[in-house]
């Protein structure tokens, strides 16, 4: 397998002058472990159109959506959380008649589509690629890392993304488009999970949308009620994250882990944590985990936290994980 954009990733940080990226990871990372990346916002954020825009991170999207859909009391929102920003523009959305289907266009013109032009992946895929885990989850919306993880003719990887739909398929899956997600997980065939659902890119061809798919399949979780509809008690995605941090070797890059839900889940899984096998967040200088705090957070979560200064850095170490598991 080559390493990324044709170059020796270790070769490329030698010539880096930043701070070196340390983590051995022989000590955490089993050779033939069922390895999954966890894909955050981080990755997209460092994509960009040919012409340089930069797709907006979480909250710079909600505040492009707030100026599509004002809503009165706008002015004191920063009394609120992102979330709760979310809310208000969903409801502005649903008063004035935009379906599900029809929101997740503007939400694919900022992330997707910025001005006009399709964001091209960005280093950190060509990383994520290298690596070539079997299991990728995303809470991003955009089309990035599926775009770049599956050609056209021959994808690489199934396709699943929440509340249901069911994107891509590989020519040689023993899965179906009426597979439930826990088929897809117990399938073992490469997969590309997107829990917190995403745009159209690999939806219905054009003009066989109304009347395929009920509008409900093109929920994303974007505000306080959608987040809850997808973490409550009736859904599939925390059982399945539960399942995926007690089976795999998980590898978060791009996700702060700021939400509580999801460190609630890591949580739960504690019976089943490993002593030497651990999950490695990495995380930038300006990570959600500050150095003083990095040891109390590893022992609470079951985490080993690695930070880098540069992608350059990023793609070194990851070099490392294919080495370890050869």
């Amino acid at each position: 397998m080559g390493a990324p954009d044709g170059g020796n990733p270790v070769n490329d940080a030698k010539r880096d002058n930043t701070p070196r990226f340390d983590l051995d990871w022989g000590k955490y990372i089993a050779n033939s472990s069922r390895l999954c990346v966890f894909v955050g916002a981080g990755v997209s954020v460092g994509a960009k159109t040919s012409s340089g825009a930069h797709p907006p991170n979480w909250e710079g999207l909600i505040a492009s959506l707030e100026d599509e859909f004002p809503f009165d009391g706008q002015e004191s929102v920063e009394r609120l959380g992102l979330r709760e920003r979310a809310e208000l523009v969903d409801q502005e959305r649903r008063n004035r008649g935009i379906s599900n289907r029809e929101f997740l266009s503007y939400v694919e013109s900022r992330v997707d589509l910025v001005d006009g032009e399709p964001v091209q992946s960005g280093e950190v895929h060509n990383i994520i690629e290298y690596v070539g885990p079997s299991l990728i989850v995303t809470t991003n919306y955009d089309s990035l890392i599926e775009r770049h993880m599956n050609l056209p003719t021959e994808p690489g990887y199934n396709v699943w993304t929440y509340p249901g739909r069911v994107e891509q398929l590989t020519g040689n899956t023993s899965c179906r488009e009426d597979s439930s997600l826990g088929d897809f997980l117990r399938s073992g065939e490469p997969l590309i999970l997107k829990i917190h659902g995403g745009v159209q890119a690999f939806a219905e061809p054009e003009g066989e949308g109304d009347g395929v798919r009920d509008d409900s399949d093109y929920e994303i979780v974007f505000s306080d009620s959608s987040y809850y509809r997808a973490y409550g008690e009736s859904s599939e995605i925390p059982s399945l994250l539960r399942a995926i941090f007690s089976t795999h070797q998980v590898i978060f890059i791009g996700f702060s882990l700021r939400d509580q839900v999801l460190r609630d889940i890591l949580q739960s899984v504690g019976a089943l944590r490993g002593s030497r096998f651990r999950h490695v967040v990495l995380q930038s200088p300006d990570g959600v985990v500050p150095e003083v705090y990095k040891e109390v957070f590893q022992e609470t979560y079951g985490l080993v936290v690695g930070t880098y200064s540069s992608h350059k850095k990023l793609g070194a170490s990851l070099h490392s994980v294919t080495l370890s598991r050869d």
